[in-house]
């Protein structure tokens, strides 16, 4: 089971905002390490340990996850992450700053719940808000 760190929100903050002038990219900061990324500050538990450096294209995370999950989807590697470290599944109502959630969009995403109480995602540059409508499942950090 992860712990958050007692200065938690702080260092989540302070990844947030490394994350706004990011770019997206395959392996370095796409919807899966943008949450994974988030939960190691939190908690300092890599838990994309098992995929990370594996991929640098759609294609290639695909596989990835694959290996790792059984399944090709990122409700997939969700399920396996979450149950690796005991991270309880809850409903999306419940959600709060720091957990997790999968959008359900043309591809599915992950995404995670800001300190500011809105969903955000990996974008083509930073992060998005992600209407709460499209949020289908979440886990407890």
């Amino acid at each position: 089971m992860l712990v958050r760190k007692p200065n938690w929100a702080v260092l989540l903050d302070d990844y947030l905002h490394s994350c706004l002038c990011r770019t997206f990219a395959y392996g370095s900061f796409d919807c899966c390490l943008f949450v994974c990324d988030a939960i190691r500050e939190m908690t300092g538990v890599d838990v994309a340990a098992p995929f990370r450096g594996q991929y640098t294209s759609r294609k290639q995370a695909y596989r990835a996850i694959e290996n790792y999950a059984g399944r090709a989807t990122v409700e997939a590697v969700s399920e396996r992450v979450t149950q690796d470290h005991g991270m309880p599944e809850i409903a999306p109502a419940r959600a709060q700053r720091g957990d997790v959630l999968l959008v359900r969009r043309k591809l599915d995403s992950l995404a995670l719940v800001g300190l500011d109480g809105r969903y955000l995602a990996a974008a083509e540059r930073g992060y998005e808000y992600v209407p709460s409508q499209l949020v289908t499942r979440a886990w407890r950090v």
